[in-house]
């Protein structure tokens, strides 16, 4: 009798870990999902790099703004993905260090405009929202962020901006 409790005893503990692993999965699965929805349904690229601007995750967001896929942008730097007006931008950031004041959010993202380079040649402006990844020792390791086209906005901006100079003549 003794040994058959044993054994039942047993199978329960078998069978609880099964069921913990079960909802696990299917949390995880959950999880998925939900950084799916978060990361590859909006309008907004999502991307990261490590420390030295290499891209090392970019949402399908950056194939239909830009033309191109994740597999075509992973491992390149950043610099290829703008102007030579759009890079001098984030190299002042650069320069500036993400502690500047200048440019940065309340969220501590850093935040500015530049222009970007598509497959087919075209040029769109592109708000940059950047936020520093850092270490347990505050060492920067990577950067992380969205990027939304403003190209339509600054297009209106330039016009404002003529037709007030238009204005004043």
């Amino acid at each position: 009798m003794e040994f058959e409790i044993s054994i039942i005893e047993q199978s329960a503990r078998l069978a609880s870990i099964a069921i913990e692993k079960s909802i696990a999965a299917e949390k995880l699965r959950d999880s998925e999902a939900l950084y799916r929805l978060l990361t590859e349904d909006v309008s907004d690229v999502v991307w990261k790099t490590d420390r030295d601007l290499h891209i090392t995750y970019i949402s399908p967001a950056d194939a239909r703004l830009r033309g191109y896929r994740a597999d075509e942008v992973i491992g390149h730097h950043v610099f290829e993905m703008f102007t030579e007006e759009g890079v001098a931008v984030v190299t002042e950031m650069m320069r500036q260090g993400p502690n500047s004041e200048q440019n940065r959010t309340q969220s501590g993202f850093i935040t500015f405009e530049a222009q970007h380079r598509c497959k087919d040649g075209r040029l769109l402006w592109g708000e940059v929202l950047s936020k520093p990844e850092r270490d347990a020792h505050g060492t920067i390791t990577g950067y992380h962020g969205i990027t939304r086209e403003i190209t339509e906005r600054k297009q209106l901006e330039d016009l404002r901006c003529e037709f007030l100079v238009a204005l004043t003549r």
